[in-house]
């Protein structure tokens, strides 16, 4: 009965060490792809909630439920690292799925915080336009008919206008944290509300 050499038994192990080294990159990409998607859907699922408080409320009166989106270090040509969701009287939604980084937000004396552990963040589509006003001028809020505002772009503290249908308006991208800016090679999600039922969608960009 004739057993493996030595030599034999070492050339498998050389070929499985290499198929193994070729496969972990795109190993690597395929969970980062996932974690992307996940964050997404978080994303999405809290854009769906603010907008189903205004709907719950069913108020009357001009009072919306908002989203306030923070670029990081405050600088409109970053990426929004953070947002906050507000219902009708100004009171917290939720607390979004954040950890907290070294920034500073002086306006509330707190550390900024970065969306998601997994380093997630959201770059503004076409829909916004390019903006000149301030990053934390940038919010999207609900009426109870689940219709959706944001400032336009210049515009007043007061001002609103609905926003475009079947347009990108934001890109949920990862975050290269070393150089605060998306990274482009994992993929992109975007949300975009539909002209035929006025409810927002997420959607994967191929």
């Amino acid at each position: 009965m004739r057993g493996f050499s030595l030599i034999e038994i070492m050339v498998v192990i050389l070929i499985i060490g290499v198929m193994a080294t070729a496969g972990y990159p795109k190993m690597v990409e395929t969970v980062h792809q996932i974690r992307l998607e996940q964050n997404a859907h978080a994303i999405f699922e809290d854009f769906c909630l603010t907008r189903a408080t205004a709907l719950a409320a069913g108020r009357f009166d001009p009072d919306y439920s908002q989203i306030n989106f923070y670029h990081f270090n405050n600088d409109v040509n970053r990426p929004i690292t953070s947002y906050s969701m507000l219902d009708y009287s100004g009171a917290s939604v939720k607390t979004a799925f954040m950890r907290y980084c070294d920034e500073f937000d002086a306006a509330v004396a707190a550390p900024r915080s970065i969306i998601a552990s997994n380093s997630i963040c959201i770059v503004p589509g076409p829909a916004w336009g390019a903006s000149a006003t301030a990053p934390l001028s940038r919010f999207i809020k609900f009426d109870r008919n689940g219709t959706a505002y944001r400032r336009p772009v210049p515009g007043a503290a007061g001002d609103l206008e609905t926003l475009p249908l079947n347009t990108d308006l934001f890109y949920i991208k990862s975050l290269n944290l070393t150089a605060m800016q998306p990274q482009e090679d994992v993929g992109t999600w975007t949300i975009q509300i539909q002209s035929d039922t006025s409810r927002p969608v997420l959607l994967r960009i191929p």
